[in-house]
């Protein structure tokens, strides 16, 4: 399988453009400065033939669009991402569909996210503050563990 380059992401993610998907998206919440306007199954498919690529999923978020924020959290690799990589892409992330997808594809498989949860629980930032409570149900839906009780006083003090 010959792996797709960043070029062709970016020619492909143009050629599926859709303006008007991207202009509805805001009904959800989710609004953003630049999208091609694709949806989420279009991204994983693109995904899928890109494989596995730290090198390319820094270029694809460095590029700062919508959709290939979401594409580089499906392609990065997890064992090497680093703090500072850590902290931007938490704090770059502007949307609760970002914040998600980040958690679901890439966060819970980086133990310092996991260890993190109780620092971005503090923020003021909104979305900082999402991923810590997204990155503890995507925890307990996807990794099933059973020691959540230490994130009760979190959740508690975070429903406030």
């Amino acid at each position: 399988m010959i792996k797709m380059e960043f070029e062709q992401i970016i020619h492909e993610f143009e050629e599926l453009a859709d303006v008007d998907f991207a202009e509805n998206m805001k009904k959800f919440g989710i609004s953003y400065v630049k999208s091609y306007g694709l949806r989420l199954p279009q991204i994983r498919k693109v995904a899928k033939e890109c494989g596995k690529d730290h090198e390319l999923a820094l270029r694809l978020w460095n590029h700062g669009y919508h959709e290939t924020y979401l594409l580089a959290t499906l392609v990065e690799e997890p064992e090497k991402v680093n703090s500072k990589q850590l902290d931007g892409w938490v704090h770059t992330c502007y949307s609760w569909d970002l914040v998600d997808q980040a958690c679901i594809n890439l966060l819970r498989f980086i133990p310092e996210a996991i260890d993190n949860i109780f620092i971005w629980a503090k923020s003021e930032e909104e979305f900082v503050k999402r991923t810590s409570f997204s990155l503890i149900a995507v925890l307990a839906v996807h990794e099933k563990q059973s020691n959540f009780d230490k994130y009760f006083e979190i959740i508690k003090e975070g429903s406030k």
